[in-house]
């Protein structure tokens, strides 16, 4: 079987957040809202579909969500999501995959003042 377009655009988008909840998991957090601007992505992860057997970063997600604790998934729009826009960006300038912020990034409070605008 040979995956479509959109469901090779949204594997690409799919990576982060396999860390993403790696990290929520390993820091004690059981309730999880994951927000994705990427209707592809949203729709890899929302389906009931079985590509998970096509992908091993799928499959670790779906072991991942049958834990112990609650993921809600919903579909952003990207014009309110700013903030996320410009933490994607600064991880990608880095060397390191994996950043834990333990403050908000200068900026990042106009931003979000933005995004609630938005919305």
């Amino acid at each position: 079987m040979r995956l479509t377009a959109f469901e090779r655009k949204g594997m690409r988008k799919i990576d982060g957040v396999l860390t993403g909840l790696l990290c929520a998991w390993n820091l004690g957090f059981r309730r999880i809202v994951l927000e994705l601007d990427s209707l592809d992505a949203y729709r890899l992860l929302s389906s009931d579909d079985n590509m998970y057997r096509f992908s091993s970063i799928l499959a670790h997600i779906k072991e991942i969500q049958e834990r112990d604790w609650l993921i809600t998934v919903h579909h952003v729009s990207r014009t309110g999501n700013k903030v996320v826009d410009f933490l994607a960006k600064r991880a990608l300038s880095g060397d390191i995959v994996t950043d834990l912020l333990l403050s908000s990034p200068a900026g990042i409070h106009d931003l979000l003042r933005v995004d609630l605008e938005t919305d």
